[in-house]
């Protein structure tokens, strides 16, 4: 019982060693001694120098053990190497984010811009004065205005009566008259003379004296013994002569 109890000690022995050569990188070594009798203690040297003692008493004497203790201050065999390596708990060192850096836009150089040039406005050159259309009409002149009133008054003579005398601002009133006649193509009395008129739309070629005569049959009031002042004018268009005749006193 004896030397199990021995054997059993130095082999724990023998493990204590080991594991602390494991962690000095060096290999132990034992000398030991058995013996047939009851041991009171062995001594193991390991060659670093580490001492190991066990001590045993016989199984009829009080039993004494005692913990084997390292002597040169190295680590117990049932001590746990240190670990080297970290023992992490599961979290990710914290990224760092690099803002983005932005890339230098180079100075847009600003293209100085050119004042407008003004461009001289031409003025309007001035209105043409626009010229009156010709008219498609013919005022017939002072020898055919005669022809009429000598109608006239060869028709007051033979009566006795006074000649008749040619008015001028009357022979205007007349003019304008006729004008109208000949642009309405009729003819017809105007609204605004006083007095006795004979107005006529003939062909172009009725002789002037025959005109005036006709002008008394139809307005006998020209044969009137007071009535000596006679407007007369003839306006000619296409082929028709347009005339107005007006006496007064």
């Amino acid at each position: 019982m004896g030397k199990k109890l021995f054997t059993v000690i130095l082999i724990f022995c023998v493990l204590a060693s080991l594991a602390a050569c494991g962690t000095t990188g060096t290999t132990p070594e034992l000398s030991n001694g058995p013996s047939d009798s009851a041991f009171s203690s062995e001594t193991a040297t390991t060659t670093a120098g580490t001492e190991i003692s066990a001590e045993a008493t016989d199984p009829d004497s009080s039993e004494t053990q005692s913990t084997p203790t390292a002597t040169n201050g190295s680590t117990p065999a049932n001590s746990t190497p240190a670990n080297n390596s970290t023992t992490g708990t599961g979290s990710k060192p914290p990224v760092t984010s690099t803002p983005p850096q932005s890339t230098p836009q180079p100075p847009t150089s600003s293209v100085p811009t050119q004042p407008p040039v003004s461009t001289p406005t031409q003025s309007d050159p001035p209105p043409t004065p626009s010229t009156p259309p010709t008219p498609d009409y013919e005022i017939l002149g002072q020898d055919f205005i005669n022809g009429v009133l000598s109608g006239l008054n060869g028709r007051r003579s033979a009566l006795g009566l006074p000649l008749a005398t040619l008015d001028s601002a009357l022979s205007d009133l007349c003019l304008a008259q006729a004008i109208k006649m000949a642009e309405a193509g009729k003819a017809y009395h105007s609204e605004t003379l006083s007095g006795c008129e004979g107005v006529s739309r003939v062909p172009y070629n009725h002789p002037a004296d025959l005109l005036g005569d006709v002008m008394c049959t139809h307005v006998p009031n020209f044969l009137d013994t007071d009535r000596v002042k006679i407007g007369v004018a003839v306006v000619k268009k296409g082929n028709y002569l347009y005339s107005v005749v007006q006496g007064t006193y």
